[in-house]
Parts: C-alpha cells; structure tokens; sequence
C-alpha cells in the first residue's frame, strides 16, 4: 500500500505552480524512503488561516508558505468575499507586499486569482509598509485587503495578512468563514489537505489590467495617507527642529514613507542606520528582524 504522505507529496509536487517547490519536493520524492521524515514534517497537516492569516516557513508542502498555498488561501478569500459582502468584486482587494522573499511573486498570484474570479484588485506595485494597505482599504473603498508580510519572524519565513472592509485585520466570524470557504475549496479540487492549486483560475497582471480588472495605485495614495499622517499628528509644522532622531528600517520597507512623515512634520534630523536602510529579505545584519531582539539595535 502506497505511503500517504508519498501520495500527498506526489500530487502536491505535480500541481505546483512554482518551478523552485516543484524541484524542492521532486528531489525529496526521489529520495524516498529516507526523505521520509523531512516529508512528513511538510504533509502533517496545512497552516491554519486564522485572525492573523497565515505565517510559516517558506518551502514546498502543506505545512509551509509557498505560490501554491497562496493561491488556495486567496480563492478561499474571493470565494467569501462574494458570498459575504454585496459588492465586493466592484470595490476589490488592496493587496501589497515586504521586501521579503517571494513576497513579490505571492501577492502577484494573490491578484491574479481574485482578478480570475472577477475582483478588482489594487496592487500597490512596489514594496509597501503594512499600514499603507491598511490605510488603502479605507481610502479607496476597498472590500478587503492582503499584505504578503511575516512582520518580525525569521528571513527563512513569509506570511499573509487580510484586512477587512474597515482597515482592521480580521477578526471572528469572518477568520473562521474564511478558513471555512478555503476548505471547500480544497474539498472541491481535491482533498482538505491538498486540493489542486493548478485548478485555480489565474490571470496574469496583463490579462487583469487588459480586463479592467487591476488597478495600480501610487503617489495618489502614498500623498493621501502622509496628508492623514499628518493631520492626526499633535507635532507638526516644527519649521526644522533641531531634534537628532535616529530609525533604522531593520531592512524592512517602512523608510520611504516615514522619511517623508517626519520631513512633513518639520523634523530636518532624521538618521537613518545606512547598514539596515534597504528592504533585504535575508536580514543580513541581524537574526530576527525584531527591535524587542537581543542586539537588533545595535547598530
């Protein structure tokens, strides 16, 4: 009798859309039995989608963050987004994404899938902090939002994070509803555990833009959220205070914007750690990219 977890990794490996996984679980495959362990430790279950998303290492198989997951996790959402929210496909998805590894190429998947269904998408193209996402669901209207982030884990995981309608990550009933709708989505191409990513409609940027379907916001709204900024602020118009502030982006992908917050609020002080100034997704000088970290201030 076949291994199940040789099953769940064969048919997984054939419907992956990645190239990279696809190799990465062949070369496991290959080495079976003896890639037993390492394939069970993948297949033993799937990342659970909950009020925080999904967060994990990134490789091939159920257990970890990867194109295929994300593609089934953003059918699930697209799925709930219709049934839940009356015109959902009209006001769409913000979606944006880190400087981390694949977080690119993730949450261009994550367009194309809700674009395939129908749904508008605003895909800030470049790297964005989280609460310009956030932000972007409110200003422009939006139904929901996606960040493909894993905010302060190690550089070898990545995450996906929704926002709601009103600019707050999700909360029950709608995390569940959502882990509900994925499921079903597994079931119905497929099996819970590993479904069939490759059955997944997907358009690419071109096809969604050609549609009418994608949307591209920039300065428009890098302008409207630094206005907001601003004004919620109780420190403003300084006239160049001579206050020396030092901030280091931890090579993640907020400078940009806060330069330009604190620029606006009249700081002309502003230091930013040259070392850890450019988004990095290997994090090269520390281990976590956490400010509560042992040593990630040193710099």
């Amino acid at each position: 009798m076949a291994s199940p977890v040789l099953h769940a990794a064969t048919r997984w490996r054939d419907h992956d859309p990645d190239p990279e996984t696809r190799n990465e679980l062949s070369a496991l495959i290959d080495r079976w039995p003896e890639s037993e362990p390492e394939l069970s430790e993948r297949f033993c279950g799937r990342l659970q989608f909950g009020t925080a998303g999904l967060r994990g290492p990134l490789g091939a198989g159920t257990m970890c963050m990867n194109r295929a997951l994300v593609r089934q996790t953003t059918a699930g959402l697209g799925a709930y987004l219709q049934q839940e929210v009356p015109g959902s496909a009209e006001g769409g998805v913000v979606v944006g994404y880190d400087g981390r590894i694949l977080s690119k190429e993730m949450a261009e998947d994550a367009a194309g899938v809700l674009a395939a269904a129908g749904i508008r998408v605003h895909l800030i193209r470049r790297t964005a902090p989280t609460p310009l996402v956030a932000f972007g669901v409110l200003h422009l209207n939006a139904s929901a939002g996606i960040v493909v982030t894993a905010s302060h884990n190690p550089p070898q995981d990545n995450g996906y994070k929704v926002y709601w309608g009103n600019g707050a990550q999700i909360i029950p009933p709608h995390d569940g509803g959502i882990a509900d709708s994925i499921e079903a989505g597994l079931q119905a191409h497929g099996d819970a555990l590993t479904g069939d990513a490759s059955a997944i409609g997907v358009l690419s940027l071109d096809e969604a833009r050609n549609a009418g379907l994608l949307l591209e916001p920039g300065d428009e709204l890098d302008k409207a959220y630094l206005d907001a900024v601003h004004l919620a602020s109780p420190v403003r118009d300084r006239h160049n205070d001579p206050m020396n502030i030092v901030y280091t982006p931890l090579h993640g992908v907020g400078r940009d914007l806060l330069v330009r917050a604190f620029e606006d609020a009249g700081f002309s002080n502003l230091l930013v750690v040259p070392e850890q100034a450019e988004p990095d997704g290997q994090f090269p000088t520390v281990r976590f990219p956490n400010p509560e970290e042992p040593g990630a201030l040193d710099l």
